[in-house]
């Protein structure tokens, strides 16, 4: 278990309006935001086959708005969690793994395009599922493969911008001694 205790000064905030373009620029913010939290880790191997790894992320993003009120920081969900199993088989040649990544309810700006107003909106909760398997064909160089977002579930992480839906990957990865 972790506590974390940050501060972030300067922070760009990219959306500030400049009357005399009537175009949005960037520029350092003159307040701080702060995160704090706890993170726990907890893993164990099962036996010559098995193994369980979870952790669990809780956050308190602060930052002050241009009225000078402490409120919650966007893109920053409260909880986060996963959880991720292993299966070795093969004498440990083969690896399947099995991976359940949640991020809780978070706050994210919508500015309207009538009124260039920022609006504080949730972005919903949201699990994805990824499932992986990886085969050692040599010393150096495993067959791998992978699929993201096993279940094809829509979400989003920044508002606006849809994940994509199921990918699949396949590769060969290489490890070289020196």
């Amino acid at each position: 278990m972790a506590y974390f205790d940050q501060d972030l000064q300067d922070e760009i905030d990219g959306f500030v309006y400049d009357p005399d373009t009537f175009l949005f620029t960037a520029q350092n913010r003159a307040s701080d935001s702060t995160r704090k939290g706890i993170e726990a880790v907890f893993d164990v191997r099962l036996g010559d086959a098995f193994a369980l790894a979870a952790t669990y992320t809780y956050t308190n993003a602060r930052e002050e708005n241009e009225l000078g009120q402490t409120i919650e920081e966007v893109r920053r969900p409260r909880h986060t969690a996963s959880l991720s199993a292993d299966y070795y088989f093969g004498n440990e040649r083969g690896n399947l793994n099995l991976n359940l990544a949640y991020s809780g309810v978070q706050l994210d700006d919508f500015y309207s395009p009538q009124i260039y107003v920022a609006e504080r909106v949730e972005i919903d909760a949201y699990t994805v599922v990824n499932l992986a398997g990886s085969w050692k064909l040599t010393r150096s160089l495993d067959l791998t493969g992978r699929i993201s977002n096993l279940f094809d579930r829509e979400y989003e992480e920044v508002l606006g911008f849809v994940r994509p839906g199921r990918a699949f990957y396949a590769g060969l990865r290489g490890r070289f001694d020196f």
